[in-house]
């Protein structure tokens, strides 16, 4: 069955997979390791391809091999810009060959490696190596083709590879290219190792990933060397590649106890016939856990040796879209100190997909404020818990010898609603065992194992058989964990058989309590300033919805003098969303400076040669305070300027002009500065002192300072 990967996940599993009759002691070389730098976030994506070089099934030649091979790449994307590309190659033997031929160019491994399986059953080890290289240039250049390989030499010996059939000779390519036409954004991951395994399990956790909260999907092609339906595992013994402890599986083609038999089914071509190489796709949606960063990946050989080479996980990244907006009202603007502002902040999540989760919003207020206490209001979404409902499922019966079982039941929307989340998690198994202390059990469900029975732990009834109850365990419903996902019962037997099958399964039941999620807008008037909403209030913004908080601020009286405006910013992230978002606002405030100058004399008819006093006062009738100010006196040219006195300043004189210099202090509104004159009167008549405001900063509302009015 063709699969398309127009809007997939991918996550790409490169294994090799060694044919053996018997049971073998397995030396296990290198686990997988994420590869540096090979990690690509973006609008990315892949295709693979490959094939072998075995000529024959393992019924007709196991030792016969080609000199070369091809197969098609059809799916890099017009317009697609290929970014990197690895050629794969393994085979059997002790002189690992690390330099083929690739579309008729001469490529050498940068990356190698080896692995033994030493087997005292056989009296002899048998030896198999990998090669990597970069053929990024090739690729680039030929982009879709045919892709042929070659001049690979292997260990075909008699009497050691070709009789225990683990002749290996195959090749794979791995393409990552950018697609700009692509909806979503893909996290793409490579690791690499040589790990080595015989009638056992290898288990893998892969971290280093970016799985979204909202509707994950998912797809696993695997690559798998000397993969043969001889050897494909039973029920009771089963080849598996597990995702997430479910193995995966593609009908036929791929049987859920025979992962590895030789078959190809990928986007590039489909084939029965790939005698000794599987690469296979497996679609995963359902098996990824939203919001994870790793998961747990299982390769499980029954008579097969299997050495895991590389996977490349790919996932889509949704990314919330989320809008910050900030606004102010006020009653009159520019605003005036004392006036009240009421800011209004909205956050809205627009993506059609994506949640924001663990939503933070936070307010810096400018200086020239000060927040009004209880006035903050805040109006946001919350998930409304259902009462908790039932589901109870007897998976079945089922018998098994070693190594053992496991049934799975996948709950679906068939049996609870979409979007439900677990409360609890109860179980009961019962069964007939001729060795019950030989048992292991582990029952899993979406938030993990809950219930664990090492071997010889399993409660008896009687020594042949055995009834448990577990539960409910508690889950906590804000962890979230879906209702919907993998129920297991993994059975385990310690290696002892009778000749039949001796465990007998007769009931395997859980029960699972389940809340359905509504949302629901509530107000409160809880928060500060510094954390408007918190992290810590687990508070999320799904597709479509919004929040608004507003809140007031009085500005200062006085006001500091260099404020001209106010600039408020508020800024908001989430768990799945950084680096934070800014918004601003902005609200003018007021600069203008109403200054009053009036004037008086001490004796308004003063006598010949007397003396009187003129005394001006400046007054700031705000709004704000004033600096920069300097006043001309203008003495009549028939009296003798004797002294001048300042309340703040200094004065000088020139001819009859008096200067008073405020200095560089701010005169504040409402406050009023001095300057007293002695002059003695020269002559008799009427005489006229004028004076005025010659400079000041701010600008007067009616009037202009040294205009001579």
């Amino acid at each position: 069955m063709k699969h398309s990967i127009h809007l997939k996940n991918y996550l790409l599993l490169v294994l090799t997979l060694f044919s053996l009759n018997i049971f073998s002691q397995v030396t296990r070389e290198v686990p997988l390791n994420l590869l540096q730098g090979d990690e690509y976030l973006g609008y990315y994506n892949y295709t693979s391809t490959g094939n072998t070089l075995r000529a024959a099934h393992n019924n007709m030649n196991a030792c016969s091999v080609l000199l070369s091979s091809s197969a098609p790449l059809t799916e890099i994307p017009a317009g697609a810009t290929v970014v990197k590309a690895y050629l794969y190659w393994a085979g059997s033997g002790s002189i690992p060959d690390y330099t083929v031929t690739f579309q008729s160019q001469t490529v050498t491994a940068s990356r190698t490696y080896q692995g033994t399986l030493d087997d005292p059953a056989i009296g002899f080890a048998l030896d198999f190596f990998s090669g990597v290289a970069d053929v990024t240039s090739i690729v680039a250049l030929n982009g879709n083709t045919y892709y042929t390989f070659s001049n690979l030499t292997v260990n075909t010996g008699i009497d050691d590879y070709c009789d225990t059939q683990t002749v290996l000779k195959g090749w794979s390519l791995i393409v990552i290219y950018e697609d700009l036409t692509l909806t979503y954004q893909k996290k793409i991951n490579i690791y690499e190792g040589f790990d080595l395994n015989n009638n056992s399990t290898s288990s893998f956790t892969l971290s280093g990933l970016k799985i979204p909260y909202s509707n994950p999907t998912g797809k696993v092609t695997g690559l798998f060397w000397e993969g043969d339906d001889t050897l494909q595992g039973d029920t009771t013994n089963p080849e598996q590649l597990r995702f997430e402890g479910v193995p995966l599986t593609n009908g036929t083609i791929n049987p859920p106890e025979g992962a590895f038999n030789g078959t190809i089914d990928t986007e590039n071509f489909q084939s029965t016939t790939a005698y000794g190489v599987d690469l296979d796709s497996y679609d995963i949606s359902d098996l990824l856990t939203p919001g994870g960063t790793s998961v747990n990946l299982e390769v499980q050989s029954a008579q097969d040796l299997v050495i895991t080479s590389a996977i490349v996980m790919a996932a889509d990244v949704y990314i919330p879209q989320l809008e910050l907006n900030k606004s102010s009202t006020t009653t009159r603007t520019p605003v005036y100190p004392g006036d009240i502002i009421t800011y209004t902040i909205d956050l809205a999540n627009t993506s059609t997909i994506e949640q924001a989760v663990g939503v933070s919003l936070t307010d810096i207020l400018p200086a020239g404020v000060e927040y009004v206490p209880n006035t903050i209001e805040r109006t946001y979404w919350i998930s409304q818990l259902s009462p908790v409902q039932y589901f109870t499922k007897n998976i079945g019966t089922t018998s098994f010898d070693p190594p053992g079982t496991t049934q799975i039941y996948e709950v679906t929307t068939a049996d609870v609603p979409s979007g439900a989340i677990l409360a609890s998690y109860a179980m009961r198994v019962t069964g007939t065992s001729y060795y019950v202390n030989e048992l292991s059990l582990s029952a899993v469900y979406p938030g993990g194992t809950a219930y664990e029975f090492a071997t010889g732990t399993l409660p008896q009834t009687s020594p042949t058989s055995f009834d448990v109850t577990r539960g409910p365990l508690a889950v906590d419903p804000n962890s979230g964990i879906p209702a919907i996902g993998s129920y297991k019962f993994i059975w385990g037997d310690n290696i002892r058989s009778v000749g039949w099958f001796d465990n007998n399964i007769t009931r395997a039941e859980f029960t699972i309590g389940y809340q359905t999620v509504t949302r629901q807008q509530v107000t409160d008037n809880l928060g500060t300033i510094q954390d408007l909403i918190a992290s810590t209030e687990g508070l999320s913004l799904q597709s479509g919805e919004s929040i608004r908080v507003t809140f007031d601020v009085v500005v200062y009286d006085p006001l500091d003098y260099g404020v001209t405006e106010l600039i408020n910013n508020v800024q908001t992230e989430a768990l799945n969303y950084t680096p934070p978002l800014l918004a601003t606002n902005t609200v003018p405030v007021v600069t203008l400076s109403d200054l009053e100058l009036s004037k008086s004399i001490s004796n308004a008819t003063p006598e010949l040669f007397e003396e009187v006093t003129f005394t001006i006062e400046v007054t700031n009738n705000g709004p704000r305070g004033n600096k920069g100010i300097s006043i001309k006196d203008y003495l009549p040219a028939d009296v003798q300027y004797i002294s001048s006195t300042p309340s703040v300043g200094t004065t000088s004189i020139s001819g009859k002009t008096l200067t008073w210099d405020l200095g560089n202090g701010v005169l504040p509104s409402g406050a009023t500065e001095t300057l007293t004159i002695v002059a003695k009167v020269l002559k008799c008549g009427v005489m006229v002192n004028d004076a005025e405001i010659f400079t000041a900063d701010r600008t007067d509302p009616d009037s202009v300072p040294g205009n001579g009015k």
